[in-house]
């Protein structure tokens, strides 16, 4: 279907904007009564409030009636030293007791000139994310202005085409986001399996025999510390940590290398094998780990360790769901972390690791369970792939070019 030339309408037009409370380190609080929302509270992947943490500001602490989120308007993250999170938006759905801090913005459309969700759509399309492109750059962290955000245009779409685009966009968005949902109960599935199975690993309330990491795995390692430009002759994916998916990678926007470069890294043991355990190593370590299912030629860098299974010792779904534990997860940042700006773990801490090794027979009927909860996630995940192709297709449709 041919699409129709559109008019268009500039967001300054149709909205007004806010600065987020700037307040002090020291006005925080574990027993505060009023939320802050910053950037790590909109979900960069869904695009929807993540309320799971949030920081309180104490007792006393003026809050300016201005400085409160409000139901149907946009909170926007307005600077951030991730390029990537600059400009990411999530809706206010509800009347929340939320201030939002000085790093975001809010975006409150004219209800009475156009429908507040058709400007959150239109913030999340690829025309938006280019937008962000052309103006947020900065040397040691980037900003967006309002000033810049208000020349951003928007379709001019009467109210009631405005309506069958949230309506179209918000059924597909809510299918994914339910897809999704069936995603996160099979993960909580799989911890509930594991603990059946074998209890507590750090407290090791079973008594099982254990031993150091290395004791069971034939080689701990990270990917390489050099890293290739991308090439856009290259033909095989050179992966960081930003690449890791939940069960494994996404390869839409990862760099390329060519095959004599590759072959450099190969030999530098930088390749991940079939069923090595893939961990996140820096920045967000232990949140991403997984089984590693494929043998074509990849390379990765060293935001990512190689822990590569004994399968006389403990099979890899066995290894993977042990450290993706949260009980790992603590005694990890406890124990094994370096760095300030970035944390990182250490290798050597890693491979001193204790691990409870239980029976192989166990290990062997809790990895058939795995199997058989990644082949319902695979269906699901297919699923999501073919909602969000359409979804993708309707707001380029709607925003595009």
């Amino acid at each position: 279907m041919m699409k129709k030339q559109t008019s268009h309408i500039s967001l300054g037009q149709v909205a007004d904007f806010r600065r987020g409370l700037t307040y002090a380190k020291g006005d925080e609080d574990v027993n505060g009564s009023i939320g802050v929302l910053r950037s790590t509270n909109i979900d960069l992947e869904n695009s929807a409030l993540d309320l799971t943490e949030i920081k309180l500001l104490r007792e006393g602490v003026l809050v300016p009636n201005d400085k409160l989120v409000k139901k149907d308007s946009i909170l926007i993250c307005m600077s951030n030293g991730s390029y990537q999170h600059l400009g990411k938006v999530a809706y206010i759905d509800n009347d929340y007791t939320y201030a939002f801090g000085g790093f975001m913005g809010l975006i409150l459309p004219h209800h009475e000139v156009v429908e507040p969700k058709f400007v959150y759509y239109a913030l999340r399309s690829t025309e938006f994310k280019r937008f962000v492109e052309s103006c947020g750059k900065g040397i040691n962290i980037n900003n967006l202005k309002f000033s810049d955000l208000s020349h951003f245009l928007l379709p001019d779409f009467d109210r009631s085409r405005q309506l069958k685009v949230v309506t179209e966009l918000g059924l597909l968005d809510s299918i994914i986001r339910k897809k999704k949902g069936q995603l996160s109960v099979l993960d909580e599935l799989e911890m509930s399996e594991f603990y059946d199975s074998f209890g507590n690993p750090v407290t090791n309330n079973r008594n099982w025999d254990t031993m150091q990491l290395s004791e069971i795995t034939s080689l701990i390692t990270d990917g390489s510390h050099y890293s290739p430009k991308d090439d856009e002759m290259g033909t095989i994916p050179m992966l960081s940590v930003k690449n890791m998916g939940a069960r494994g990678f996404d390869y839409t926007d990862c760099k390329m290398i060519r095959q004599e470069e590759y072959k450099k890294l190969e030999a530098a043991g930088c390749k991940p094998m079939l069923n090595d355990v893939l961990v996140a190593k820096d920045g967000s370590y232990f949140k991403k780990i997984f089984v590693h299912q494929s043998e074509a030629p990849q390379a990765i860098l060293s935001s990512i360790a190689i822990v590569r299974p004994d399968q006389t010792k403990v099979t890899p779904e066995f290894l993977c769901s042990l450290l993706s534990t949260p009980n790992i997860y603590n005694l990890v940042e406890e124990r094994y972390l370096t760095g300030t700006a970035i944390k990182r773990v250490i290798l050597k801490g890693l491979r001193q690791l204790k691990i409870i090794v239980p029976p192989m027979n166990m290990q062997k009927q809790f990895s058939k369970k795995i199997w058989r909860i990644n082949a319902q996630r695979r269906l699901i995940e297919e699923s999501v792939v073919e909602a969000q192709k359409l979804f993708d297709s309707r707001m380029n449709y709607y925003f595009g070019d």
